[in-house]
C-alpha cells in the first residue's frame, strides 16, 4: 500500500503550519499501527491478567484445601481427635477460608468485565458458585467430624467424599475461568478486525478521493496516466504527474489539499479557518460554528461505567430528553479501591463571594443533598448591636456565643443577601437562617428592623435594610431573646409587591420565624 501519493500541478497557498517529523500511513504494517490498537490491547492484556489472578487465587485455594484435607487424614487415623489437632484443623480451615476470599475477589473482578457475557458469563458463575459450595461443605463435614473429639469411619468418607467433590469443582472453575477469558479476547479481537477493516477501506477511498480532487476517474486510472508521462529534473527542481513513495523527507510543503490516513507530528500548529471533525478553529478555542448543531465531546470508560460530555445533546435518543452536559460515575468493581465515586467536583473560594455553581431551574437528585459547613462568631462587648457579622456571604448556619451581657447582632441586610445569592434588586427571594446560641453562652439579642436609638442619637437599624422580624401570631418583634442552647430558624423573604405593615415597619422585606427552640 501507498503511504503517500499526491500530483502537484502549481504553486498553493499555505493553509496549515505543520512542523516537526511527519509520517503518513495507510495501516499496511497491521492493527498495530491504528490508534485504536493501544486502547484494545490495553483492555485485552487487562482481561489476561484479571483471569491469570483468578487462576492463581483458585491454586492458591486448592494448596490450602490440600494440606487440610492431608492434615485432616492424618488426624482422623486413630479416631481420636485431640484439643492440639483440633486447633491445628481450625488454623487450616482458617487458611482455606482467606484463600477462598481471594477467589471471590479475582472472580468479582473478571465476572463484571464489561466485555463477558452469554454463556461464559453464566457458566463462570455457576462453576464460582459449586466451588464455593464445595469449600463450605468440605468445611462443614470436618467441623461435624470432629465436635465430639472422635471419629467415625463414616465421617470420615463423608468427608472423603466432599473433597472429591472440591476437586471436581475446582477442575470445573478453571475451565471456566479459561473460557470466559476466551471470551472477552475474541470479543475484543472482534473489535480490533472491525477497526482495521474500516482503516483499510478509508485508505483506498481517501487515495480515490485524492486522484478525484486532481481530475481522474480513480486512483488507478491516475496510476495508469502517471505512468505514460517523463519525469524532468532540471537543477533542483522535479517536475512530474505523480510521486509514489514509502518516505518523503522536507523541511517544508505547500499545497492546496493533503488528505492523508494518518498524521504523526511531534509539533502541530492549527491556525486561520481550519476545521477539527465539525469544529472550527478561531482564535484560542474551538467552537461549532454556525452554531445550528448538537456537536459534542465525549470521553468515555465502558468498562467501568464512566462517561463524561459537553456539547448540544450528549443523551441517546432512547432517553426521551436532552442534555448539554452529562457526568456519570457509576464504576461497580471499586477497581481504584477508592470505595468512593465521584461525578463531579466543584470548587470556588477565595473570593469576596463564591459560587461553586450557579443557575436557575429545579434540582432533582435520587440521593442525598447537602452541605455540613456552618459558621462561628464571638459577641466581645456589651452594650453593643453587631450589625453584618451574621451574613449568607460566608453561610446560612451561625452558631453564636456571646462572653458578656447586653449584647446582640441583627439579621442579615437585604443588600447583603441579594450579594450572597447573586441576584439583582429586582428579584424576589426566601432563604432560610439559622443561629444557635453556642452551650455556655451568655444571653444576648438577636435585632431585625427597630427603632433603638444609639449612642450618637441616630436610629441606624430602623431602615429598609433590616428584615421585619415576625413571628407565627402574626405580629412584630423588634428583638428576639437567646440563652445557651436556644435556636431560631427564619425565612428571609423579599417581595417588593408585598403591600402593609407591622408596628408601622413594611412587610417588603421580612425575618418570618419558622422554629424556635428556648
Amino acid at each position: 500500500m501507498e503511504l503517500f501519493s499526491i500530483r502537484i500541478q502549481r504553486t498553493f497557498q499555505l493553509v496549515s503550519t505543520i512542523s516537526g517529523q511527519i509520517k503518513f500511513k495507510s495501516g499496511s504494517s497491521g492493527l498495530y499501527e491504528l490508534d485504536e490498537w493501544e486502547a484494545v490491547n490495553g483492555l485485552i492484556t487487562q482481561a489476561q491478567n484479571t483471569a491469570n489472578a483468578a487462576v492463581e487465587s483458585a491454586k492458591n485455594a486448592n494448596t490450602a484445601v490440600g494440606d487440610l484435607n492431608d492434615y485432616v487424614d492424618g488426624a482422623f487415623a486413630d479416631g481420636i481427635i485431640t484439643e492440639a489437632e483440633a486447633k491445628a484443623i481450625e488454623k487450616y480451615i482458617n487458611t482455606v477460608n482467606n484463600t477462598k476470599a481471594a477467589v471471590e475477589a479475582a472472580y468479582n473482578k473478571l465476572y463484571t468485565n464489561a466485555y463477558l457475557t452469554g454463556t461464559a458469563k453464566t457458566g463462570l458463575l455457576n462453576a464460582k458458585v459449586t466451588l464455593m459450595g464445595s469449600i463450605e461443605n468440605l468445611i462443614s463435614a470436618i467441623n461435624s467430624a470432629i465436635a465430639d473429639g472422635r471419629t467415625t469411619v463414616t465421617e470420615k468418607n463423608n468427608v472423603d467424599n466432599k473433597y472429591a467433590t472440591f476437586n471436581s469443582a475446582y477442575a470445573d472453575f478453571n475451565t471456566a475461568v479459561e473460557a470466559a477469558n476466551k471470551a472477552i479476547q475474541d470479543t475484543l479481537k472482534g473489535y480490533s478486525d472491525s477497526v482495521l477493516n474500516t482503516a483499510n477501506a478509508a485508505v483506498e477511498s481517501a487515495k480515490n478521493t485524492i486522484a478525484k480532487d486532481l481530475g481522474y476517474t480513480n486512483f488507478a486510472d491516475l496510476e495508469k496516466k502517471a505512468a505514460a508521462n517523463e519525469t524532468i529534473i532540471v537543477g533542483g527542481k522535479i517536475n512530474t504527474t505523480l510521486i509514489n513513495a514509502e518516505l518523503i523527507v522536507t523541511a517544508a510543503l505547500l499545497a492546496k489539499l493533503v488528505k492523508v490516513t494518518e498524521l504523526v507530528a511531534e509539533h502541530l500548529t492549527v491556525t486561520g479557518s481550519s476545521k477539527i471533525a465539525g469544529f472550527s478553529v478561531s482564535g484560542n478555542g474551538l467552537t461549532n460554528t454556525p452554531f445550528n448543531n448538537d456537536a459534542y465531546v465525549i470521553f468515555r470508560n465502558d468498562a467501568h461505567k464512566c462517561f463524561a460530555g459537553i456539547g448540544g445533546n450528549v443523551l441517546p435518543t432512547s432517553s426521551g430528553l436532552r442534555a448539554v452536559a452529562r457526568f456519570e460515575n457509576e464504576d461497580t468493581s471499586d477497581w481504584w479501591g477508592l470505595n468512593r465515586n465521584i461525578a463531579a467536583l466543584f470548587s470556588a473560594k477565595n473570593g469576596r463571594y463564591n459560587h461553586a455553581f450557579l443557575g436557575s431551574g429545579n434540582g432533582n437528585l435520587d440521593g442525598w443533598i447537602g452541605g455540613y459547613r456552618y459558621s462561628k462568631y464571638n459577641l466581645t462587648r456589651a452594650n453593643t448591636i453587631y450589625s453584618g457579622y451574621s451574613n449568607l456571604k460566608d453561610n446560612n448556619r451561625w452558631v453564636i456565643y456571646s462572653s458578656v451581657d447586653n449584647s446582640g447582632i441583627t439579621l442579615p441586610k437585604l443588600s447583603e443577601v441579594r450579594d450572597a445569592l447573586s441576584i439583582g434588586s429586582s428579584t424576589k427571594f426566601c432563604v432560610e437562617f439559622t443561629i444557635i446560641a453556642d452551650l455556655d453562652s451568655k444571653n444576648f439579642d438577636i435585632y431585625g428592623r427597630n427603632s433603638k436609638k444609639s449612642s450618637d442619637n441616630t436610629y441606624p437599624w430602623n431602615t429598609s435594610e433590616y428584615p421585619n422580624l415576625v413571628h407565627w401570631d402574626n405580629g412584630h418583634w423588634d428583638s428576639l431573646a437567646m440563652g445557651a442552647g436556644d435556636s431560631l430558624t427564619v425565612l428571609l423573604i423579599y417581595d417588593s409587591s408585598k403591600g402593609g405593615s407591622k408596628d408601622g415597619y413594611p412587610l417588603t422585606y421580612t425575618a418570618r420565624v419558622i422554629n424556635r427552640q428556648y
